[in-house]
């Protein structure tokens, strides 16, 4: 079954329960980080957006037929991108139906990712604030540490919904391993796991204030080299 039915309950409980008043304030609670993300409207937005797309269909076809690759985007550009054209891609599609307004800010070594969950007055930011970096021996896997997850302003754990992410993640060919660092779950993405050979390496992954670059390299024999 789906997991993601716990926030709406939780949700639901808050705001209609009689738990008004304080509950609706930490539910409704919209980080900082996300106010600040949102991109005022006009063309410097539209521009941001379509400088992002071109950068990743550039990577999209430097991925297929370049020995080498790379990618790097602003903060600026992607939530742009966010705005103005994401909702127009399949990607967006697979999203669930309630989750809709995904913003992003780029910190040094970390980042903060928030999206609204809900419909009408029944909403919240669910937010997450995580550090990424590549496994040193392993060129085909991405680290996620989850730092803090909230609804609103108030913290819940990310355990139950471990079966349901490995599973979205599974149907995408990536292996999902959970631990814990530091006293917060973490979690290890092994990318194409079903082949001995992958056709690609992770050389470089890097979060810096407001910027976001990461670079590999084709291995496919089809590939020029």
């Amino acid at each position: 079954m789906k997991r993601s039915w716990w926030i709406s309950l939780l949700v639901s409980l808050l705001l209609l329960g009689g738990l008004a008043g304080g509950a609706y304030a930490v539910l409704t609670h919209q980080p900082a980080f996300y106010l600040q993300s949102q991109p005022p409207e006009g063309p410097q937005r539209v521009a941001a957006s379509l400088e992002f797309e071109r950068r990743l269909i550039e990577l999209l076809n430097d991925t297929t037929y370049s020995k080498t690759w790379k990618f790097a985007c602003t903060t600026e550009q992607i939530n742009s991108y966010f705005v103005e054209d994401f909702l127009k891609t399949q990607i967006a599609k697979v999203l669930p139906n309630r989750v809709h307004d995904l913003r992003i800010q780029f910190l040094q070594d970390e980042l903060k990712l928030g999206f609204q969950y809900g419909e009408g007055n029944i909403k919240t930011v669910v937010s997450m604030h995580a550090k990424a970096w590549l496994a040193q021996r392993d060129p085909n896997t991405i680290i996620i540490e989850m730092v803090s997850l909230q609804a609103g302003a108030m913290p819940f754990g990310i355990k139950a919904f471990h079966e349901e992410i490995a599973e979205q993640l599974r149907s995408q060919n990536i292996k999902v391993l959970w631990y814990r660092k530091d006293g917060h779950p973490t979690v290890v993405l092994k990318f194409q796991a079903d082949r001995r050979e992958p056709s690609f390496h992770f050389k470089r992954l890097e979060i810096k204030q407001g910027q976001f670059f990461i670079e590999g390299e084709t291995l496919d024999p089809a590939a020029p080299k």
